[in-house]
């Protein structure tokens, strides 16, 4: 619920299960849509959000998932299970960043990063994009989490729909794993 949406746990322990690996990533994206949904809302009712900056980093999120859940299944499960394997950041204290050029390139880069990642990869998504939050805004860490919670459901979701449209999320094994 800080940083990430479980992936470093729960890939491995899937993986673990002989699943195949469209199906890991699956029923991970499907976990993490609804554990990120549950924690960005409270981050929302507590103020912790920037929604303008995140609203753009979304968009480019929302592109980059797609397409980094669309090159996934041009991989084999072989080459997917190959991928698996400072300042101080607690000075910052911003809370809101204005919409400036820089800072809607910055928020357009970040998505993308974070959608690419997230779909292609997954696990730490959440500590990449809260550092990217952090470091390029200087959001103090809770708008930081806040912010990268609100991009990585985007991005979640995206890749969620791809993988059922594809057939690759079994919910008999996918519901359980998002209640708990």
């Amino acid at each position: 619920s800080i940083a990430g949406g479980g992936g470093l746990i729960a890939m491995p322990a899937y993986m673990m299960c002989g699943m195949p690996m469209y199906y890991v990533y699956g029923c991970n994206k499907f976990q993490c849509a609804f554990g990120s949904t549950a924690a960005a809302y409270k981050y929302f009712k507590s103020g912790c959000l920037d929604l303008k900056i995140t609203a753009v980093s979304a968009v480019s999120s929302f592109l980059c998932s797609f397409l980094g859940t669309r090159i996934i299944f041009y991989l084999t499960d072989a080459q997917i299970r190959s991928m698996i394997f400072v300042k101080n950041a607690w000075s910052y204290t911003a809370k809101e960043q204005p919409l400036t050029a820089r800072n809607i390139l910055m928020a357009l880069i970040t998505g993308m990063t974070i959608g690419l990642y997230d779909s292609l990869y997954g696990p730490g998504g959440g500590t990449i994009a809260m550092l990217l939050f952090t470091f390029l805004f200087h959001y103090d860490i809770r708008t930081s989490s806040g912010n990268a919670k609100m991009v990585l459901i985007v991005s979640n979701y995206t890749a969620l729909i791809s993988y059922i449209l594809s057939g690759n999320v079994p919910f008999a094994i996918g519901i359980p794993c998002a209640v708990c």
